[in-house]
């Protein structure tokens, strides 16, 4: 993964507006969706 690619997926998953990133779905104490821990 090149270093403009991971800014996207790190920026894109700590989306607060966004109920499915990473951020959003530990703040409502949800578990993460499968494999978005590994991609991070």
């Amino acid at each position: 993964m090149d270093a403009k690619t991971a800014q996207h997926v790190i920026v894109a998953q700590a989306d607060l507006t966004a109920t499915d990133s990473f951020l959003a779905r530990l703040m409502q104490q949800q578990p993460p969706v499968p494999g978005q821990v590994t991609s991070l």
